[in-house]
């Protein structure tokens, strides 16, 4: 159960992603009501999800579920 230097990059490109997503779409979201800084606060704890799809990343690479990536599709 230990990830290679290929599963690591693909987790955490994918933990990126989604920290990205997140934070621009809750910025984007909250624009409409008005852009202060408690917002930007909210918006950075968007790095929980990404958390969690490192776990899930991380699970994925090493179950025997999925290609051995990340991705848990065949």
């Amino acid at each position: 159960m230990v990830l290679n230097i290929r599963q690591v990059k693909d987790v955490a490109e994918r933990a990126v992603a989604t920290w990205v997503q997140v934070f621009l779409g809750l910025l984007l979201a909250a624009d409409a009501t008005g852009l202060d800084w408690s917002v930007v606060k909210i918006a950075a704890v968007g790095a929980v999800p990404a958390g969690l799809s490192v776990i899930k990343g991380w699970l994925a690479s090493v179950l025997p579920i999925g290609d051995g990536s990340a991705s848990m599709l065949p």
